[in-house]
């Protein structure tokens, strides 16, 4: 029965892989960069009180934004047809801004545009932030990525909130607390959003998140028994202070204390550990600790596995267990009695 389900990073299809994720951190953030600029454009619409409807787009870039993260295709049906649906809706406000509009036109068709732009509005912020959101609030570890958008979806499900509160004081309960600004409000929080934004983006690009050209000494170099090749320099670095049982071990041992071992930024860290092991740090972090316990456990067969699980810094013998499991694909004890089996 074979139990070692460790990577084969020479694999082709692992190579075309590597190749995709030196460029997904580039893919993320440029759609970052594409909801600051909406932002920054919907910021100088309110101000010329112009209703072009570019708030439709901060959903479809958000999702296109999340499924880059996940190694998905960002530009599907569902993100053309948002664009489609954007650029019709944008026609239709321009046709009832013309003068001839303006002058044989009832103001009602303006309204009713307004209501059927917030609505939409609500249905695609709030509808492309529940489903990502489920699923990244459903991961055990987050990168620093997905927190960012996690918090993006959260923000963008408030706006749908607040935008629903406006339109049932619109049209519902118009006294409802009579005098106090919502607009304002609303306003106020997407100039926050913005600034949010671009100090993402400003963090990202200091760290060395974009552009990071790690091709051009591109070679999967790994620490399991596989025939070694070029080194990439960021990688040396940080399979110097990974083979330090001592340090990967430590149950305090964290991506901070990786980067401060290593010298390299935390957010340029990540892209090295996705570029070379296709692993957040969490999960090599877990394989390391699992292959440094089968190690212990082949030495020692009647070591228990309470202690084991605590020498390689898990802090529970549960979490030891799930994650032995996942990826050795047996328990600890019917590991420990398939090599009794084949002494």
């Amino acid at each position: 029965m074979s139990v070692d389900k460790s990577p084969d990073l020479w694999s082709v299809g692992n190579k075309q892989k590597i190749q995709w994720l030196e460029t997904s951190s580039d893919k993320f953030i440029y759609f970052i960069i594409a909801i600051f600029v909406v932002a920054l454009v919907h910021l100088v619409l309110i101000q010329l009180e112009s209703g072009l409807p570019v708030a439709v787009l901060y959903g479809p870039l958000a999702c296109c934004a999340y499924l880059s993260l996940q190694k998905k295709p960002a530009f599907t049906i569902f993100f053309v047809l948002n664009i489609i649906f954007f650029a019709l809706l944008s026609l239709i406000y321009l046709c009832l801004k013309t003068p001839w509009a303006m002058l044989n036109l009832k103001r009602d068709y303006l309204d009713y545009y307004y209501l059927f732009y917030f609505l939409a509005m609500i249905i695609s912020m709030a509808g492309h932030s529940i489903f990502p959101l489920i699923t990244l609030t459903k991961k055990e570890k987050v990168a620093r990525d997905e927190m960012f958008l996690m918090n993006f979806f959260y923000f963008s499900i408030f706006i749908s909130i607040l935008i629903v509160f406006i339109l049932i004081r619109q049209f519902v309960f118009p006294k409802i607390l009579n005098g106090f600004d919502v607009n304002l409000l609303i306003n106020l929080l997407l100039f926050m959003g913005w600034l949010m934004i671009g100090n993402f983006i400003r963090t990202h690009i200091r760290d060395g998140g974009l552009n990071l050209k790690l091709h051009e000494t591109v070679t999967p170099v790994d620490f399991f028994g596989h025939e070694t090749g070029e080194k990439n320099v960021y990688f040396e670095k940080v399979n110097a202070v990974l083979s330090n049982a001592d340090l990967f071990c430590d149950p305090e041992f964290s991506l901070a204390v990786l980067a401060d071992e290593t010298g390299i930024p935390r957010f340029q860290l990540t892209n090295v550990l996705k570029v070379f092991y296709d692993k957040n740090f969490y999960q090599l972090l877990a394989e390391l600790r699992i292959q440094h316990a089968k190690v212990k456990l082949e030495a020692d067969l009647d070591l228990k596995i309470e202690i084991l699980s605590y020498e390689c810094g898990f802090k529970s013998k549960s979490a030891f267990n799930k994650y032995f499991k996942e990826i050795v694909g047996v328990t600890p004890k019917e590991y420990r009695s398939s090599v009794k089996q084949n002494v």
